[in-house]
C-alpha cells in the first residue's frame, strides 16, 4: 500500500510465493469466473479484504515461445484440466496499516469449492462472500464478521444444472470490479440480486439475513441486462423482451417493487402495479 501523501509504500503481505499469489488471480478464476482486481477496500479505507491462492500441487502447463530470441524460451505455470488439482483459496482481511491478515473461517475443501465473488457488505464490518462448489451447481452466501473472521450463511443459491456466478451481461452500475458482485440497497439492509430459480432469470430484493426473499421483475421473460441502479430515485432500469422474444425493451422499475413501466417505441404502459407508485419515461 502507498501512501500518497508521503510516498511511503507499505507491504501488506510477505508471504508471497511461486505457489502463494495475494490480491490477484490463478487461470482458472481469471478464465473461467471473471475475476480480476483480487482485493477490495473496505468503505472507510481502513482495511482491506483479499484473495490468496495456493496453487502447489496444480500440474504445470509448458508454453514454448520460439520468437523470444535465437533460443526458444519455455514458460510453466500452474493450470488445472478438468478433474485434476485445482488451487485452494482463502479471504482475508488485513489492516491498511499493515499487520496480521485475519483469515475467514470457510467451511469445505478448499480445493473443491470456489470463492468466485466477494466485497464489502455496505458496511467496513462484514464482507459478503459465494462458495461456489467444484459441480458449479450450488452457490453458498455468507457473511464474514472482519473482527473475528467467523462466517455465517444465509442464503444457499442451487440449480440442477449450472448457476451462473456471472449472471450473464448484469453488472449493476458498470462499475463493479466482477459481474455478479450484489448491490446493495436500502442502507445495506437489502441487496439484489439475480437467480433463475423459478426458470427465468429475474432480479430479486434479499433481505441482509437472507431471510426475506422477492422477485421484483416476475413475468415470464429473462432480464437481459441493468442499465443502471438509481439508489437515490429508487429505479432499477433493466432490459428485457416480456412481450416479443425478437425486441428488446427498456424497463424502469421501482425498487420497492409497486410499479414496473414498460417504454417501447416512446410509448409508456403499465405492466402491474401494488399500492402507490410513481411513473418515469426513460430516455
Amino acid at each position: 500500500m502507498e501512501d500518497l501523501a508521503s510516498d511511503k509504500i507499505t507491504a501488506l503481505t510477505t508471504d508471497g510465493a511461486r505457489y502463494i499469489v495475494n490480491g490477484t488471480f490463478d487461470w482458472v478464476y481469471e478464465e473461467e469466473l471473471a475475476c480480476r482486481d483480487g482485493f477490495r477496500w473496505s468503505p472507510d479505507g481502513k482495511q482491506i479484504a483479499y484473495w490468496q491462492l495456493n496453487s502447489e500441487g496444480v500440474k504445470e502447463f509448458l508454453l514454448v515461445n520460439n520468437t523470444a530470441g535465437l533460443y526458444p524460451v519455455i514458460t510453466s505455470f500452474p493450470y488445472p484440466k478438468a478433474g485434476e488439482t485445482n488451487s485452494a483459496a482463502r479471504v482475508g482481511v488485513v489492516s491498511a496499516e499493515g499487520g496480521a491478515t485475519r483469515w475467514f473461517a470457510i467451511a469445505g475443501d478448499a480445493r473443491n469449492n470456489y470463492l468466485p465473488r466477494m466485497e464489502w457488505a455496505a458496511s467496513s464490518d462484514e464482507v459478503i462472500i459465494q462458495q461456489l462448489n467444484r459441480l458449479q451447481n450450488t452457490d453458498t452466501v455468507m457473511l464474514g464478521n472482519a473482527r473475528t473472521g467467523k462466517v455465517q450463511t444465509i442464503m444457499i443459491e442451487k440449480d440442477d444444472a449450472w448457476v451462473d456466478v456471472d449472471w450473464g451481461d448484469l453488472d449493476w452500475d458498470k462499475q463493479g470490479l466482477a459481474r455478479g458482485d450484489v448491490e446493495w440497497i436500502d442502507g445495506g439492509k437489502r441487496f439484489l440480486w439475480t437467480s433463475e430459480r423459478d426458470g427465468w432469470r429475474h432480479v430479486y430484493s434479499i433481505s441482509r439475513d437472507g431471510k426475506s426473499v422477492r422477485s421484483i421483475t416476475p413475468g415470464n421473460y429473462d432480464v437481459i441486462g441493468v442499465d443502471s441502479v438509481d439508489l437515490q430515485g429508487g429505479w432499477l432500469y433493466f432490459s428485457a423482451s416480456p412481450a416479443n422474444a425478437t425486441q428488446r425493451t427498456s424497463i424502469a422499475l421501482a425498487l420497492m417493487a409497486r410499479l414496473m413501466v414498460l417504454v417501447c417505441h416512446s410509448t409508456i404502459r403499465i405492466l402491474s402495479r401494488s399500492g402507490s407508485a410513481r411513473a418515469r419515461m426513460v430516455t
